[in-house]
Formats: C-alpha cells, structure tokens, sequence
C-alpha cells in the first residue's frame, strides 16, 4: 500500500487510550512510517463520529467515556489510502458493578417509663448499596486514566422493636425525620458531598422501622485510590420526639474495587 506521494505504508498501530479527561478521553495512534501521510481517516464511537485528514506520524481521536453502553462497545478507526482503506477496532468495555456493605450502628435514648427517666442504647442497622461502573480497553491505557465512574448510591436503616422502648423513626408532615450525608472518599480525600433524598418505592416497603435514601453522582476515578461510597447519619428523630445521642459508628462505607 502506498500513499499520495509513493511512500509504502506498513500500516496504523494503535498505542494506547487516554482516559485521564474522561469526557474527552483519546485513543493514540501512530502511522508507520512516521514520515508517511494519508488522505483521510474516520473514527467512530458511541455518540461520536470524526474525520481527519491529511495524517501523519502519531495522532488522536477522541471519545466521551460518558456515552458507552453497558457491554462491548466499538471504537474503529477507518483510513483511506489511494482507495484502499484499513481499520483498526478498539473494545471499551462497560462493565456495571455493585457492592454492599451492612454495619450495626447504636445510640442512647433517653425517655420517661413509669415516672423515671430511663436510657437505653438501641443497636440499628446500617447499611449501603453502591452501583458503579468500570471501563477497560482491549489496548494498553495511560495509568492515569479515570476508569471508574460513579455512581448510584442507596442507604439503609432499620430499628429494632423493642417492648416498651419508643424506636420508631419520627415523621413529621410525612418526610421521616433522618437525615443521611453521602460522599466519596478516596487519596484525594472526601469529595462530592451531599445529602442524599428519601427513598419511597423499595422492597420491602418502606415503613416506620425502616427507611431508605439515595443519591445519584456523575464522576470518574482513577483506579488504585483507596475509592470508598460513605455515608454518615446526620439527624435521627424518634418516636416521641427523641433526639438520640452518644452514637457508635454513625458511618457506613463500602470499598469500590
């Protein structure tokens, strides 16, 4: 194969994928010889369709990590020398993950029984669902590229109904009183904190023993930073306007791989 002015051509090698901007992540090539040129190259991928022209040496096209569907996903690079064309495919896999992690958490109540106050610690479980995703390439990538994206995060607590001792979790004008902060933990420390919102529709239904809430983000990772979904109780109000105190363990967290 030869190009435009008569260079044999032994080929494109695809060298690696770029991910550190995730939402302009790249796919590196090199044209061999470097000194040789081609007339047009197209790539394609999820949501995206480029064409270049006149190339030579090494170039790149980029893609949105965004925009890839749960399974194999194609990212081809068509090139057009003289009319004979050439195609090199990159697999970007979508791989869609979810971890758990379910803890006991307790506090103190202090409420009147027959005439006295009386304390009790109430052991409750906590407990937290995170569903992400994880990218991977059927090419070499740059170490530092954001690979992990999350994510759906869902946060669980259950109380104990214990005779004669008031656990039921507060409503007031129907929103139960709890408050839940989720956030990401990582090497960069926390980051993307925010209060997450009830959950309504669950299995089982949701009722005064047992609450959920969820929170949704849009963020990559890099691999290979200690990444954890945490979530903390903020507020817990129960029955009869108790407000608990002297918490163990207030925070949840679970590891992403």
């Amino acid at each position: 194969m030869t190009d435009s002015v008569g260079v044999n051509v032994v080929g494109v090698e695809i060298i690696n994928v770029d991910a550190t901007d995730p939402n302009n992540a790249l796919v590196n090539y090199q044209l061999l010889p470097l000194t040789a040129t081609v007339s047009s190259a197209t790539f394609t991928a999820p949501g995206a369709t480029q064409t270049k022209t006149n190339l030579t040496g090494n170039f790149s096209f980029s893609f949105d990590q965004n925009n890839l569907l749960a399974g194999d996903n194609i990212l081809q690079l068509s090139v057009q020398i003289n009319g004979f064309s050439s195609n090199k495919t990159v697999v970007a896999t979508r791989t869609n993950m979810q971890v758990f992690n379910e803890e006991f958490t307790s506090f103190l109540i202090l409420f009147e029984f027959n005439g006295a106050n009386v304390s009790v610690r109430v052991p409750v479980n906590h407990d937290i669902y995170e569903l992400f995703y994880e990218f991977s390439y059927s090419v070499p990538i740059i170490p530092t590229s954001k690979t992990i994206k999350v994510g759906n995060s869902l946060v669980n607590i259950t109380t104990p109904a214990l005779l004669l001792v008031p656990t039921k979790i507060s409503i007031f004008g129907g929103i139960p009183q709890w408050t839940e902060e989720h956030l990401y933990r990582s090497n960069l420390g926390d980051q993307f904190n925010q209060i997450m919102s009830d959950d309504l529709n669950t299995l089982p239904p949701q009722s005064s023993h047992f609450r959920s809430k969820r929170s949704s983000n849009n963020q990559f990772f890099a691999p290979g930073t200690n990444l954890q979904s945490v979530a903390e109780i903020k507020l817990l109000v129960i029955e009869k306007d108790i407000f608990p105190f002297s918490y163990v363990n207030k925070e949840i967290d679970v590891d992403l791989p």
